[in-house]
């Protein structure tokens, strides 16, 4: 599911509440965390599961900053509930 013979490692699945270790991850740094390493794969899936809210800042530097820097890598979301997909659509 992860890995190809062609291409290797090229995908992973980031557990938001395990990586964050707070069920209202809110600030840039967090994220900047989150996405060290994010730049070694093609398609990343965060799963927001458990997760019910997120500040804009968490989300503008993953969604924003990072995916300006890396346009080439597909970032998913799984699980996400309406409160986080509303701060993420702003």
């Amino acid at each position: 599911m992860f890995i190809s013979d062609e291409r290797g490692f090229y995908k992973t699945q980031i557990p938001i509440k395990s990586s964050i270790l707070s069920d209202f991850p809110v600030s840039r740094s967090q994220a900047r965390r989150l996405c060290s390493g994010f730049d070694k794969f093609e398609e990343i899936e965060l799963d927001f599961d458990g997760i019910d809210d997120v500040g804009r800042a968490f989300v503008h530097e993953i969604f924003c900053v990072f995916k300006n820097k890396h346009p080439e890598i597909e970032i998913k979301v799984k699980n996400a509930n309406k409160n986080v997909i509303s701060v993420k659509k702003r």
